[in-house]
Parts: C-alpha cells; structure tokens; sequence
C-alpha cells in the first residue's frame, strides 16, 4: 500500500485529468454553512482564483448564516433548516428537507462541473448523473463513511454490509473520487473505484514570511495548545486535561489553550470542565480558519490526543497535525491510525500509547518540554516538510485539472 513506510508526497498519486477546456461552472454541494470548513474554502477559493464560477449551495443548519452572499468571488446559497451538532437520528428528516432543497437549486442553476462534498450530498450527485449525463460528478470523500456511520448511529451495526454496498454504489457512479490519505485510496480501490484522486487536507500558506514559534520567557508557564473540533471522549480533550494538571503537580507550570467548535450535547459540561481549572486550562472559542497557525505559534506543544473508539478511527489524517508542523511546533498525537506514520516519517513529534497512562505521558511530556532544542528540531522538521510537501500548493494544480472541461 502507498505510504505506510513513508508519508507520500503529490508525485505519489498523478492528478486524473479530464478534457480541457479555458473554464468550468462549479457547482458545490455542503453540508455545513461553509463557515468554518478549512477544506471545502480552499477548494473554493482556487477554483475562483483559476478563473472558474463557483457557486456553493450549503445548510445553513444553525440559523446564524445570511441566506445569500459573496465571499471572495464565490456565491453562496443557504438552506435554513436548523439542525444542531449531535441530533444523530432525529436529523434524518431535516436532512431529507435539505437535499431535496438542493436537488431542486442544482436542476435551476448552470454548471458543468458537480462537486458534492461528504456523503451525505452524494445521492443527489447520483440522480444529478443520471439526469445530465454529459456533466461531469466528482464526489469528495473526507471520511471512511459507513465506519462513521457505525460510530455515530445507535443499533446501526447490522447495517454494516448494506451500507457499504450503498457507499461502493454511490462511489462508483462518480466521475472521479477525491480522497484524503492513504489507507482512504486503498479502501476505494477495494470497492472498484479507479477514478481516484489523492488530495489531502493540508493547510493553504500564507505568501508571507513562515510562522515563528515564541521563544519562552523565564517564568512563564509552558503552553500546550488544541484546535479543532471538541466533543467528549473521541476528541481526547478529557485526558489531556488530566496529563497537563499532572505535569503541574510535578512542579511544571503548563497551561492548556483549546479552541474551536462544541459538539452539540457538550457545551455545558465541557464548560464546566474548564471552569474546574480556571489557572490551567483557556478556552480560546472558535478560531477562524486563517488564523490557527498564527494561533498555534504561541505554543509549546500542540496536541492530537484522539481517542480511536469510533469504527472510522483507522483512517485519516488529522488536520491539526499539519497545523502545528506549518506552525513550526512539536507535536503530540496518539499512536493510532494514520497519523503516526506521518509524525514517524516527518519525525516531528511524539506518539504516545492509547489507553493512555496519564502519569506515563505526563512524565513524557514533562521531558520534552524542557528540552527546547529537542522541540525546536521538531518544529523545524514539521515546518520544512509542510513547506516542501504538505501544502495546498503542492496539490492544487492536480486538483484544478479536474475542472479544465
């Protein structure tokens, strides 16, 4: 298989090409109010900025979205169907609502190119197909999703083989399939996809200078930062609050900063969390997409403690390690799925054990911290490999050849 003794680079996987053209209409399907989704805006942006119309049709699920906009040249059309985070089964109708929505805008308005993001858009890509034949469907794959389905869905397991027939389906019927790691290609392949495209989720960088990392004052507490998604247990966000009020018990003045969204059914009692330890642990809120490197550089350590409960956690790399290799920081993850051959082979970090032994970590930690060239060689590794390989550059010209039909 590609990439498990090494992280792979573009070269790894040649861009599909389709026949060209000077410009396409892109039409975008989201599941989300395309507000705080680092991938599908990339995505966005540099087909604009190549020339193309782009139009996105998102689910304004929270009610705190306009209807209607322009950001950077793409319009934007939302559904306002409220839904929050985390309402698994009783969601199914409102998504329905919302797909049909989308159906309906996609037979009214012009587009050469279909791009549905997330499964849960691909049925409409499928009929789409059928209805226009001589378009083009490229389908974008950000997860393994019957496994997520498993992991999010009760007294779902029985579904298993039905669900992935459904997923090989709708798969195959696509133009092209992108993909975001590896072991995601291989999985693809094993259900007769050939049509892929490996892209994956790196960061875009700024054409100004590369982030600096802080150097640490005498005196100050060592800061051991997280940016992403927060929900109780498969996040980790509770045991790494326990290592960093170990590695204070040890006499090490640490603080925790985390940031980013709130699974729906946990803001009470992750707020309570932090409330628990006021002088160790910051809550940040959500950071915008552009700013989280620059976030990340006041760091010590940024952390990826997941816990790989979920039937999905095989897959993936996680975003918030190519954050803090751009950022220039080490790195701490679990040794898990796919992401520890990525900070294997980039050598920018530590991988630790899950279940996790709090006081062992703590102690672990505790070295790195203040052992600075150490950290420093980390973040130099990290940051130069973003630099030469793990960056939207390094693929984005791939990925516009999809659309020059």
């Amino acid at each position: 298989m590609v990439g498990l003794s090494r992280a792979p680079s573009a070269s790894d996987f040649p861009a599909t090409t389709l026949p060209r053209r000077p410009t396409s209409v892109v039409l975008i399907l989201h599941m989300d109010p395309f507000e705080h989704d680092p991938r599908v805006e990339k995505e966005a942006m540099s087909l604009v900025e190549a020339g193309h119309g782009v139009t996105v049709l998102a689910w304004n699920r929270f009610g705190t979205s306009p209807a209607a906009e322009t950001r950077r040249g793409v319009q934007i059309e939302r559904v306002r169907v409220l839904s929050p985070r985390g309402s698994r089964w009783r969601a199914t109708y409102r998504v329905l609502r919302v797909l049909a929505w989308m159906l309906w805008r996609s037979l009214r308005t012009p587009w050469d190119v279909l791009l549905c993001q997330e499964i849960h858009t691909w049925p409409v890509g499928w009929l789409l197909k059928r209805l226009r034949p001589s378009r083009k469907v490229i389908f974008d794959a950000h997860e393994p999703y019957t496994e997520q389905i498993l992991g999010i869905l009760p007294h779902t397991a029985p579904l298993r083989r039905p669900l992935l027939w459904a997923e090989r389906l709708l798969a195959r019927s696509a133009d092209i399939v992108l993909t975001v790691s590896p072991l995601m290609v291989e999985r693809y392949r094993r259900m007769g996809v050939h049509r892929l495209e490996y892209l994956p989720n790196v960061p875009r960088l700024s054409a100004s200078r590369p982030a600096r990392p802080r150097r640490k004052s005498p005196g100050e507490p060592y800061i051991i930062g997280r940016i992403g998604v927060i929900s109780p247990r498969y996040s980790g966000i509770e045991p790494l609050v326990e290592i960093v009020m170990r590695i204070n018990e040890l006499d090490v003045p640490t603080r925790l900063m985390l940031g980013g969204p709130i699974t729906n059914g946990w803001e009470d009692g992750f707020r309570k969390l932090v409330a628990r330890h006021p002088q160790h642990v910051e809550y940040v809120g959500i950071v915008p997409t552009e700013r989280v490197i620059s976030c990340l550089v006041s760091c010590d350590i940024v952390a990826n403690l997941f816990e790989p409960l979920q039937p999905k956690s095989g897959y993936g790399y996680s975003t918030k390690i190519f954050d803090a290799m751009a950022a220039g920081i080490t790195v701490l993850t679990t040794r898990a799925a796919e992401d520890q051959f990525l900070v294997a082979d980039v050598d920018c970090g530590l991988a630790v054990e899950y279940p996790f032994d709090i006081n062992a970590v703590a102690r672990e930690v505790v070295a790195l911290l203040q052992d600075e060239p150490r950290r420093r060689a980390y973040g130099a590794r990290g940051q130069a490999a973003v630099k030469e390989r793990f960056n939207w550059a390094a693929y984005e010209g791939g990925f516009l050849k999809l659309f020059e039909s």
